[in-house]
């Protein structure tokens, strides 16, 4: 649901970027992909949430307990996730049976997700 919530507010920044560019659409392209890479990255870098997390009351934490970082989120956000969809979404499912209950991306970037 965060993920879902998350997507919504990065296609309503995209949309009106692909308005203010139009006239340049492969720009319009490679900025989107920048503003929800950026988007994703910070609020988890900094803040450990997005705002579809802090809206669900969950956030992403380092396996002690901290804040995860710029380099942790980055791995997790980008490479981390493209791994784990990569065979039928089989990483991010891998939470239900998991005993830390981490997707393949937390593995990866050594995180967490927990309620708040």
């Amino acid at each position: 649901m965060a993920s879902l919530l998350d997507g919504l507010v990065v296609a309503v920044v995209n949309t009106l970027i692909g308005l203010l560019l139009q006239s340049l659409p492969s720009m319009a392209q490679i900025v989107g992909l920048v503003v929800g890479a950026t988007y994703y990255v910070y609020g988890v870098g900094r803040f450990g949430q997005t705002l579809g997390k802090k809206w669900l009351k969950i956030k992403v934490q380092t396996t002690d307990g901290q804040v995860p970082g710029y380099k942790k989120a980055l791995i997790r956000e980008t490479v981390g996730k493209l791994v784990s969809g990569l065979v039928l979404g089989i990483g991010y499912a891998w939470a239900i049976w998991d005993k830390a209950k981490q997707t393949w991306h937390d593995k990866m970037a050594k995180t967490v997700v927990v309620g708040v």
